[in-house]
């Protein structure tokens, strides 16, 4: 059978691999789609520094089950499911949480053990998540589209808040989704992208703006009628942009204000990938896997069924 391997950075080959062989505990799938991520882009250019070459390339992946003894997951052959990635070591305080992810000795898949990107995998019964009847294409999305709408829980947005999420990439766009559907009342996207930005507005955003010429807080002051952002999302990734982002958040506005009068100092919300920051009135627990909370997955059929069916599967991979 096929598979797509990294043999190291700037070294990708479409390879012979074997047939799997699953082992007790394990399916085995057919893989039907695969989603690029940005950290696919670092794996291929040798920048994700725990990256074990050669390797299989892919984390995010949706697979139909071929073949599964009993299991208490509900897992039947002809199922299209979702397919975890994070393989810890089941024994540390992490993994005994749930909390794969933030295991030591975790292992992830196209990462540092080989990934979904092949014809057929064994896969965990424990590691797939039936996709209940969404189309295999948009299942894809889930995976992306779970890390936005996990950190916009994490960042306490509540109805009627007004927020601005910075990038408009696939991530900052879930991200508008998903505090659109948490009830935030506008949310805008920031970008130096206009095609983002133009697609940023058909996915649901109230408004957006291009940086890139300057005029930044005099727009944000304006669109908030000078109350600037209840909530602050940076989905870039950049030190810079998250400085520019904390600049707009209502609590950093109170802060200096009150930092002015002698007052203590009140913590600024700022909200970034992975679920990482709380520094403000956010709380909330390790990223772990959102997907098997039963919340998190109601929140991604909602967001389905609203808004979703109007986009081609290509659109947000450009």
């Amino acid at each position: 059978m096929k598979a797509i391997r990294m043999n190291g950075p700037l070294d990708v080959e479409l390879v012979d691999v074997p047939f799997p062989e699953p082992r007790e505990g394990e399916a085995l799938v057919r893989v039907q789609y695969g989603g690029i991520c940005g950290s696919d882009f670092k794996v291929y250019l040798g920048k994700m520094n725990n990256t074990r070459y050669p390797l299989i390339a892919g984390h995010e992946f949706v697979s139909e089950i071929l073949e599964v003894g009993a299991n208490d997951y509900g897992l039947k052959p002809g199922m299209s499911c979702i397919g975890l990635p994070y393989f810890g070591c089941g024994t540390c305080w992490a993994c005994r949480r749930g909390y794969h992810n933030a295991c030591p000795t975790n292992r992830t898949m196209g990462v540092s053990r080989d990934g979904g990107f092949q014809q057929y995998l064994a896969m965990p019964v424990g590691r797939l998540i039936p996709g209940k009847g969404i189309a295999p294409e948009l299942l894809t999305l889930v995976e992306p589209f779970q890390a936005s709408l996990h950190f916009v829980k994490r960042c306490g947005i509540k109805p009627g808040d007004t927020v601005v999420v910075f990038g408009a990439g696939p991530i900052g766009i879930f991200a508008v989704m998903a505090a659109k559907l948490r009830g935030a009342k506008r949310v805008y996207s920031v970008d130096i992208s206009d095609w983002r930005l133009q697609m940023s507005l058909r996915m649901g955003a109230d408004g957006v703006f291009n940086p890139k010429d300057g005029g930044l807080l005099e727009w944000a002051k304006d669109v908030t009628g000078g109350e600037w952002f209840g909530a602050a999302l940076e989905c870039v990734g950049d030190l810079l942009v998250r400085d520019g982002a904390e600049e707009l958040s209502a609590l950093a506005h109170l802060h200096a204000e009150r930092d002015r009068r002698g007052a203590d100092l009140l913590g600024v919300l700022l909200c970034l990938m992975l679920g990482a920051v709380d520094l403000g009135r956010a709380r909330g627990d390790l990223s772990g896997d959102p997907l098997r909370r039963p919340a998190d997955r109601r929140d991604g059929q909602a967001v389905r069924d609203q808004v979703v069916p109007g986009v081609a599967p290509g659109d947000l991979l450009e």
